[in-house]
């Protein structure tokens, strides 16, 4: 199970549901879990996940796990992660959500990440300000 720029649900009913959710899939699947960051300087709620869970953390310096390509973003260690076998794109901040459209992030160049025609593109964050 690979979780990209983890962000919890705050204390309370949402929580506790996701809680219980992350137990079920992981035991379904049987595997380990993954915590990516797509910015190392940046773990959002890595470590509340890892604790949760007991997830590996992956930061842009490591090998990423099989079936996955980094690919960098020009932006310090930023990078997007591809999953080949997904057809899934998580562009970690290259690409936001804006008017219902996905939108580059200033100075971005999104031709590198968009070539790979992606079935799904999962971004890391809403609406942009400027």
């Amino acid at each position: 199970m690979l979780l990209v720029d983890p962000v919890l649900p705050p204390p309370g009913g949402g929580l506790t549901r996701f809680e219980r959710a992350i137990a079920r899939d992981l035991a379904r699947l049987d595997g380990p879990a993954v915590v990516m960051l797509t910015r190392a300087d940046d773990p959002r709620d890595a470590d509340g996940l890892m604790a949760m869970t007991g997830a590996m953390r992956w930061v842009p310096d490591d090998p990423p796990p099989s079936g996955i390509e980094v690919i960098p973003m020009g932006h310090g260690d930023e990078v997007a992660i591809w999953s080949q076998p997904h057809r899934a794109l998580m562009p970690g901040r290259a690409l936001a959500v804006q008017g219902g459209a996905l939108v580059p992030a200033p100075g971005v160049d999104p031709s590198p990440l968009l070539a790979r025609a992606p079935e799904v593109v999962i971004p890391s964050v809403g609406p942009m300000s400027s």
